[in-house]
């Protein structure tokens, strides 16, 4: 795993399946199955993928704004892709990778209840 830094430019949702991430020197195509979460540390966007990191600059809120499901803003620093996530308990999130996030309480009762209706929404649709 490792750590891939893009510099300058923006993301863009572009459809159900995959994500853009469009830099000054590069651009980078992420398909929404690889992507455990983003999360905004400062002004960089941390992408945690199974194989690694990207970061680049920007903003999680206008960025949150555009894509829709699988994606949830469990806080405003954290976007968590609801089809990696395994259990959700205890204030703790458990990606199908075993990796884990923690949430304050109150951030992760609201997110736990969403991530409910979307299990639900999912159940329904299969």
């Amino acid at each position: 795993m490792g750590i891939h830094e893009i510099t300058g430019g923006n993301t863009k949702p572009m459809n159900h399946n995959w994500i853009a991430f469009i830099g000054k020197a590069e651009s980078l195509k992420v398909q929404h199955c690889d992507v455990l979460y983003i999360e905004q540390i400062g002004k960089v966007l941390h992408i945690q993928k199974d194989s690694g990191l990207i970061r680049m600059p920007g903003q999680l809120k206008k960025f949150s704004n555009e894509v829709g499901t699988p994606f949830f803003l469990a806080h405003s620093y954290l976007l968590v892709n609801f089809s990696r996530v395994f259990l959700m308990s205890k204030s703790e999130i458990l990606f199908d990778d075993l990796t884990k996030k923690q949430l304050s309480k109150n951030t992760y009762a609201r997110t736990r209840k969403q991530f409910n209706e979307y299990l639900a929404g999912e159940k329904q649709d299969n």
